[in-house]
């Protein structure tokens, strides 16, 4: 596997960061390379911090040796989000895309998270598309669900990219059943991506 992973430790009052490497993932436990600051902070049963791609997750360190750690990859609670935030952010699948209806447009999802969604638009579509003063009702189409969610979305940023594409990010408004909808396709693809599905 060997994707490059951060993990972040508190020793007391200071943070640890290190960078190693995902050397396996069974759905269950994580098991990343060892190295000497996770060698000297990392303690069995201690909380810390993984980061992938782009989500950060909760995790305790289940065990321990010269060569490699296992994290526990934590457990979907329906009613709480995914990891500590309610903004852990998946790239969904090329092949199968997250897309969404807004303004009377359908766009691909470029990000997801259970409250918030990035699209890209071009210059001419940000009077449109991203209005601060407008709430837009929206539908998310997401894969292996029958029916689309339907919610609101406020425009939360708009972001130029070093390529000079134009990211605009929406607040996201769901019930809670379609919310929750949302959380269980966000922790599926946290998986995929963590077994290195594309």
């Amino acid at each position: 596997m060997g994707s490059h992973v951060e993990i972040y430790l508190l020793e007391e009052d200071t943070v640890v960061y290190v960078k190693t490497q995902l050397e396996q993932f069974d759905g269950s436990l994580l098991q990343v390379k060892a190295t000497p600051l996770l060698k000297k902070y990392g303690k069995v049963g201690e909380r810390v911090h993984f980061k992938y791609d782009s989500f950060v997750l909760p995790t305790r360190i289940a065990g321990k040796s010269e060569e490699h750690f296992l994290l526990e990859f934590p457990v979907l609670h329906p009613e709480r989000p995914v990891g500590e935030r309610r903004s852990v952010r998946v790239k969904p699948s090329r092949r199968q895309p997250v897309t969404v209806k807004l303004a009377g447009k359908e766009k691909e999802v470029f990000d997801v998270s259970e409250t918030g969604f990035s699209i890209f638009c071009s210059l001419d579509e940000l009077d449109e598309l991203a209005d601060p003063s407008r709430t837009y009702e929206v539908s998310l189409r997401v894969p292996k669900l029958e029916e689309e969610l339907e919610g609101t979305a406020r425009v939360a940023n708009v972001r130029e990219l070093e390529d000079g594409k134009i990211l605009c990010g929406y607040e996201l408004f769901l019930e809670d059943a379609d919310m929750t909808k949302l959380r269980f396709y966000v922790y599926e693809r946290i998986k995929e991506i963590l077994k290195g599905r594309e």
